[in-house]
């Protein structure tokens, strides 16, 4: 990462964090801001541990630190890294008071909108906003009211994750800036039109969900087609597409 910033000419100092399972974050300390962002799924494994998704036992709601229910695989995961994140941004912050930025991708996308969650309690972390993209759902709707910060949640085409889990209690926090299969971005969609396209995305049960696994893991990953609903996750073409689109702009 460090060698990504310096060939980019940013100037920045750059703080790693590593759970003692899967979580990373890293804050990115520049001159006029700070960003906090959250590593997502491992891209070893990345398609199987994207259909992981929808068999997931972790699912099971926990209550948060404002007794609000959360998805308690998600709340173990920040956990593991969030005493020393948190004592890392109030200390740049005491440095050098800047904007705070938070973002994350899948996986990512959750850890960053739980963070958000308990850096809008206190004002010394300076939170501005938040860019999700590809999140699943992160908590009931009383968690979400907590972020009092925009949050831009990004979310491509016939991307398997967002759907997920179903919303019966879980829900999204945010608005819906949503990229069409032609790569075009539509911004700041309200509840009534995330509704419309719901209908048509493609919700995977736990035995194909099973069944596909086996079969990517056979087939040796990417010498099989990927499904677009997979394709739709994959970080890099998140990446590809937001460009695109800022660059169109």
């Amino acid at each position: 990462m460090r060698k990504a910033f310096g060939a980019a000419g940013i100037t920045a100092d750059i703080s790693c964090f590593h759970g003692v399972h899967s979580t990373q974050a890293y804050v990115i300390a520049m001159p006029d801001a700070i960003v906090l962002a959250f590593r997502g799924t491992q891209v070893d494994d990345f398609w199987s541990s994207v259909l992981d998704f929808a068999v997931d036992a972790q699912f099971l709601p926990a209550p948060d630190s404002h007794g609000h229910l959360v998805h308690s695989g998600f709340l173990a995961a920040l956990g593991e890294v969030w005493v020393q994140v948190s004592a890392h941004l109030k200390s740049e912050q005491a440095r050098r008071a800047r904007p705070l930025w938070i973002t994350g991708h899948s996986l990512g996308a959750a850890l960053a909108t739980l963070a958000a969650n308990l850096c809008c309690d206190d004002a010394t972390f300076g939170l501005r906003g938040v860019y999700t993209f590809g999140s699943p759902r992160v908590g009931d709707p009383h968690f979400g009211i907590g972020v009092r910060v925009p949050v831009f949640r990004f979310r491509n085409d016939s991307d398997l994750v967002p759907h997920l889990p179903l919303g019966l209690l879980f829900r999204h926090v945010g608005q819906l800036q949503f990229i069409d299969g032609a790569g075009y971005l539509h911004r700041d969609l309200t509840l009534a039109m995330e509704m419309m396209l719901d209908p048509g995305a493609h919700l995977i049960s736990a035995k194909e969900s099973l069944t596909m696994q086996a079969q990517i893991r056979g087939g040796g990953g990417f010498e099989l087609p990927v499904a677009g609903f997979l394709a739709d996750h994959a970080p890099i073409n998140y990446s590809i597409l937001v460009w695109n689109c800022y660059d169109r702009s």
